[in-house]
């Protein structure tokens, strides 16, 4: 690369003795003329270089580079500028000569630019429109548009979208998107909708817009026809994600057979209303299902937070697939029961929580410094009221320290209690045995809810 002042072609300069000039001319399609001249004491050039080469590379290669260096170091730069005595003379665009510059034909635009550095362009008012390559659907109607019936526009740098030549056509003219082209498996793999195994190059790709994300295989027309006993129902694929090191390989993340909730993919087919304990609250719907196959766990390198489960964004890991098939009404029973105790329990602690309070009185609750809530409970025989089942009731499930509830016959009121004794607490609350107590008015609601609290967990030994 030459560095210092371009001049112009057509131009006049006043060039200070000693200056060197380097020519470069384009002489045929494959020939470059490189010139190197100097200006001597009586201001006349002197040719010291004058070679045609075939390729851009060697237009500057080494031997023009040793050149250069051996006369600028014979003759250093001075500090005087060219001075430019006459411009040249402008020149209109000229006619391209050659068809290269696609899609300008020959003589249908005008040059522009240095030579070395030309450009065309079509005649004002000239540029036919720009067709698309390639079918896409119309970004105005999303009917589709074969390729070089359209025109493409730009609406912002980077982006390019195509549109109907003129009027798009009515919605019931318009022409469908082609299927996409089928590939076959290239591997073994289990099929998504039998979930049984797919020989290498006996079932069709599915790719990942349609299937969640990930490629997936299936069979070849219909399923093959199941053994006496099998289940030849309708499968849904479940996922699960953990996170961890590539060795050692895990094994099997579910046991076939196994009954349980699973969130399915429904974008292979519906899950129907039926099927045992529907639920649809977070986007994906779960049920009761059985376990049926479970493919071949797969190791993902997460690094920019696009891993296929929520277990693993941001996180490498072992990423599981299996099938199931909804369970028989009485392979479900038993969890769809303990569910429903589960929703009872969940209840009743949420009337909990809204009906009393522990540290901090709400509306209602009486808080009593230490000595007059001492002669409160006086000749009180107090009953912890249990809020959870037994098995919960413990230092271990329910902490070192739980906060409690409890009841005395024939009390207007329902006392919680909760340790007020760890770093950070405020000690001068403490009105009970290290505890905060709060005393509850026995309104209506607040006696149904003791009375099925009692109903179902018990009360626990007396104080």
């Amino acid at each position: 690369m030459c560095v210092g002042p371009w001049l112009e072609a057509g131009a006049v300069y006043r060039l200070p003795a000693g200056a060197l000039i380097v020519g470069v001319d384009r002489t045929a399609e494959t020939a470059r003329r490189v010139r190197l001249w100097r200006v001597n004491t009586k201001g006349e050039l002197t040719v010291m270089r004058d070679s045609v080469f075939k390729t851009f590379a060697a237009e500057f290669g080494d031997g023009v580079r040793k050149t250069l260096r051996a006369a600028l170091e014979k003759y250093p730069p001075t500090a005087h500028a060219p001075r430019l005595v006459r411009a040249a003379a402008p020149q209109a665009p000229r006619p391209n000569e050659r068809a290269d510059h696609w899609p300008v034909a020959a003589g249908a635009g005008l040059l522009l630019g240095t030579p070395g550095n030309r450009q065309v362009q079509h005649r004002p008012g000239e540029c036919p429109p720009l067709r698309n390559e390639r079918g896409q659907a119309c970004s105005e109607c999303r009917g589709w548009v074969e390729p070089g019936a359209g025109i493409l526009s730009s609406p912002y740098e980077g982006v390019w979208r195509v549109r109907h030549d003129g009027t798009c056509p009515p919605e019931g003219e318009r022409l469908a998107p082609p299927p996409p082209p089928r590939r076959r498996n290239e591997r073994p793999d289990r099929c998504v909708r039998c979930g049984r195994d797919v020989a290498e190059s006996e079932g069709w790709l599915i790719p990942p817009a349609a299937v969640g994300g990930f490629w997936s295989v299936e069979h070849d027309g219909e399923c093959p026809p199941l053994s006496a006993g099998q289940y030849s129902g309708p499968t849904w694929r479940i996922t699960a994600g953990v996170p961890g090191r590539y060795k050692p390989v895990p094994s099997a993340y579910w046991t076939i057979g196994q009954v349980a909730r699973f969130e399915v993919y429904e974008w292979e087919q519906p899950v129907p209303e039926d099927a045992p304990g529907l639920l649809r609250r977070h986007g994906m719907p779960s049920m009761i299902g059985v376990v049926l196959s479970e493919e071949r766990p797969r190791y993902i390198r997460d690094e920019d937070g696009d891993a296929p489960t929520d277990t693993l964004i941001g996180e490498s890991g072992w990423f599981f697939c299996g099938r199931v098939r909804p369970a028989t009404a009485e392979e479900a029973a038993p969890l769809l029961a303990e569910e429903a105790e589960a929703s009872i329990d969940r209840k009743l602690r949420a009337r909990v929580g809204r009906l009393l309070s522990w540290r901090y009185p709400r509306e209602g609750a009486r808080y009593l410094p230490a000595e007059e809530l001492d002669q409160e409970l006086a000749d009180v025989e107090l009953v912890e009221l249990r809020t959870r089942p037994a098995a919960e009731c413990t230092a271990f499930g329910r902490g070192l320290y739980p906060d409690q509830v409890w009841i005395a016959e024939g009390r207007d009121w329902v006392m919680t209690t909760a340790h007020n004794g760890m770093d950070g607490d405020d000690w001068s609350l403490i009105n009970w045995r290290r505890h905060i107590a709060l005393l509850h008015p026995m309104t209506d609601e607040l006696r149904c809810l003791v009375d099925e609290l009692t109903a179902r967990y018990g009360t626990a030994s007396p104080e």
